[in-house]
């Protein structure tokens, strides 16, 4: 008889690198939450874990322009533990076809990831609606200067909605479906979309958000509704109170309902030596940046320009400078072994959640 254990698997993965960016297996893996899995209960008010997260985002990029430090410090989110789920045991009213090969249980960690695709969303929304706006000021004769700048922008901006997209959902061909799932609630993942069904949290707010997003222009009032649409909201007020601000006026004094974020705006960030280490923005854009700040010219344009840049240096940190450990075991058993013995953050779990099934 072979008593051999397999090894644990314990990786630190980067929010992209978690959802497979440059691995063709990692990118095709599906993530469902267990059924005995309590349901989303992040809160986005000011001493919420979504609110600490964004601020975290924002103490490190003000701490490198301080610092004025090459690189920026990573933020690392606790560990996330995964089970590999055989394809041939999960319910097949999950799927209209034969279940994906690579499949896992989020034992531990679907409130995090499932913030992160909320925050990403959100972003990505509002790089959106700002870029819609600047569409609207450049209709006909644009400035050279603004144009140097907005060109390049275009091409960051779509690659970063991209990667956006590789993340919030798996690709199939022309297709997609949702990233996240939750067994046997009434999901049916296809990648027919006149057969698919999404009634859990995280898939049904994937779903409806990346069906609206192709929207043109962008209005948050023709989002289909959903569980998570409040928080996705929310996040989304939070963004544009604080990240994408206007920079008119550093010295704003008016009410934060959502508690204030202290969030640099791209000018400080532009001057700063970590954002030559962004590889997002290409020299040429930097120098272009530096320059029309240098010559303090303000065209009417450029603040936009500068709040897009913002969000879109809030994405890239998240992406590539957000981690986690990434717990793999041999066995289901196991993994609901190791969360019990190292959950001790939180909301006390209850008896359902760490009963095994």
């Amino acid at each position: 008889m072979n008593t051999e254990r397999k090894a644990l698997d314990v990786d630190l993965r980067y929010v992209e690198q978690f959802f497979g960016a440059h691995d063709p297996l990692t990118k095709a893996r599906l993530y469902f939450i267990p059924s005995y899995q309590r349901y989303y209960t992040w809160e986005v008010s000011q001493f919420g874990w979504i609110h600490r997260l964004l601020e975290d985002v924002a103490e490190r990029l003000r701490e490198a322009i301080e610092d004025d430090a090459v690189n920026l410090k990573t933020t690392f989110l606790g560990s996330v533990i995964l089970a590999r789920v055989d394809s041939a045991q999960m319910n097949l009213n999950d799927f209209d076809n034969k279940p994906p090969d690579h499949i896992f249980h989020i034992v531990d960690g679907q409130q995090r990831l499932t913030t992160l695709l909320l925050i990403l969303a959100a972003f990505d929304f509002e790089v959106r609606e700002l870029y819609n706006e600047l569409r609207n000021l450049t209709q006909g004769a644009l400035d050279k200067s603004d144009d140097e700048l907005i060109k390049p922008l275009k091409k960051i901006i779509e690659e970063t909605q991209s990667r956006v997209d590789d993340i919030l959902q798996v690709k199939h061909h022309e297709n997609v479906i949702p990233r996240i799932g939750r067994e046997n609630s009434g999901d049916k993942f296809s990648y027919k979309p006149d057969i698919a069904i999404y009634k859990s949290q995280t898939a049904e707010f994937i779903h409806n958000y990346c069906k609206f997003k192709e929207t043109d222009p962008p209005d948050i009032e023709q989002l289909e509704n959903f569980d998570l649409r409040n928080k996705f909201g929310q996040i989304l007020d939070l963004i544009k109170q604080d990240f994408s601000k206007s920079f008119k006026d550093e010295t704003d004094n008016e009410a934060f309902p959502l508690g204030k974020i202290e969030f640099p705006n791209f000018n400080q960030i532009v001057q700063s030596s970590f954002i030559e280490g962004m590889t997002i923005f290409n020299q040429d854009f930097i120098e272009k940046r530096r320059k029309l700040s240098e010559q303090k010219k303000q065209f009417p344009k450029l603040e936009i320009i500068d709040q897009i840049s913002a969000c879109l240096c809030a994405v890239e940190y998240i992406l590539t400078q957000t981690c986690f450990s990434q717990v793999l075991p041999a066995s289901s058993d196991d993994a609901l072994d190791i969360f019990e013995s190292i959950n001790s953050t939180g909301d006390p779990l209850t008896s359902l959640e760490t009963f095994k099934p």
